[in-house]
């Protein structure tokens, strides 16, 4: 059975390779993404960082629009750290879809971006390999299988695994040590495989259907606690205002990215985090009446049913954008190990082979050679 193990572990290492390398490679540096964009790009940078409990995000639309009067935006996306910019989504009289970046304390637009970056061109690789269907995210996702396999496999093969986690790896030949770092890796990184194979496993789930389609489900609407119309100037209410409005029934609330209307009768949706822990933004959202600022719907993660809770933590837990910078840090630094893994897996068995195949070269030819002497 451990003869067995062994060669299942190799050929899921061996035979899909190149796309589960690609895959965990893709993702690795999708992790950080963002502070990848914040490198390239100039208009993305807030130096010296700010930070601030609330942003007037009123004005930033403001200064958008100020901007690109011909732009119709989308919507804006808080700073994702105090050294990043705000961030806002425009369409163009084209149909271009553009970034502007916005200073979160002076208000100044500060340059403009292309929809596809690198952290759009990293995320959707990883995730669906630039097929834009579902069946490119099944394609990725059913690859958990796989790890998950590697995984068992790999601890059935390895007797006594516990005892590996302080053993030093030898330095006899190339061979070796690349085979001593292969098994310390995969143990130090066994909760960094667990976590991505499960939530991999639940993406498959989710995009295969199993669930009937649990986007679809409807989430809970909350009792509408006060629903008073506020009153603005102008034909919209101010933005600001509908922040201080959530404030003042969930202090907890912290706004991270507003959508703006795009159709008549669409509302102003607020999204963000609140005191549930490890959600999607959208799991947390307000939608306001963008006339009379009347509350239309409010929904919390609180307020979601066991699977609707699963599926919103899949991001956060996948990708490590939980703890900010440290936790994506984190999550970069095992991912590089999980990809340092999937290519040495790939060395070791091709010089397993060839050392294979030159013993038994050299074997062949002693049985040359004493054929021809019995000849003479």
């Amino acid at each position: 059975m451990k003869r067995v193990w062994l060669d299942l572990h190799r050929w899921v290492g061996l035979k899909l390779s190149i796309l589960l390398s690609f895959v965990l490679i893709t993702g690795t540096f999708a992790t950080v993404s963002h502070e990848i964009d914040w490198l390239i790009e100039p208009g993305r940078r807030v130096l010296p960082a700010y930070e601030a409990d609330d942003y007037d995000w009123q004005g930033m639309v403001d200064a958008a629009r100020a901007a690109q009067p011909d732009w119709v935006l989308d919507w804006i996306q808080a700073p994702v750290d105090p050294w990043f910019a705000a961030e806002t989504i425009a369409i163009t009289p084209e149909g271009e879809r553009r970034r502007l970046y916005i200073h979160p304390g002076t208000l100044e637009v500060q340059g403009e971006g292309d929809w596809v970056n690198a952290q759009r061109i990293l995320r959707d690789s990883h995730r669906r390999l630039m097929i834009f269907h579902h069946t490119g995210i099944i394609l990725v996702s059913s690859l958990s299988v796989l790890i998950i396999i590697s995984l068992v496999s790999g601890l059935v093969i390895y007797k006594k695994f516990w005892r590996g986690f302080f053993k030093k790896p030898r330095t006899r030949d190339a061979r070796t040590l690349w085979g001593d770092l292969h098994r310390l890796g995969g143990l130090w990184s066994l909760w960094f495989i667990v976590l991505i194979a499960l939530t991999g496993l639940w993406y498959l789930v989710e995009s295969i259907g199993f669930m009937a389609d649990i986007r679809a489900t409807p989430y809970p609407k909350r009792q509408i606690v006060d629903a008073t119309p506020l009153q603005a100037p102008d034909s919209q209410v101010s933005l600001n205002d509908l922040v201080a409005k959530i404030k003042a029934v969930e202090p907890a609330f912290q706004v991270e990215s507003i959508w703006l209307p795009a159709f008549a009768g669409e509302g102003v949706k607020l999204r963000g985090t609140t005191v549930a822990l490890l959600t999607r933004e959208r799991a947390n959202e307000f939608i306001f009446d963008p006339h009379t600022g009347a509350t239309l719907r409010w929904t919390e993660g609180t307020d979601l049913n066991a699977v609707q809770r699963v599926s919103e933590m899949a991001d956060p837990l996948h990708f490590g954008t939980f703890g900010g910078i440290w936790t994506k840090i984190l999550y970069f630094i095992f991912g590089a190990i999980l990809s340092a893994m999937s290519l040495s897996g790939i060395y070791i068995y091709s010089a397993r082979m060839r050392k294979a195949y030159e013993a038994q070269a050299k074997r062949g030819g002693k049985h040359r050679d004493m054929l021809l002497e019995a000849a003479e």
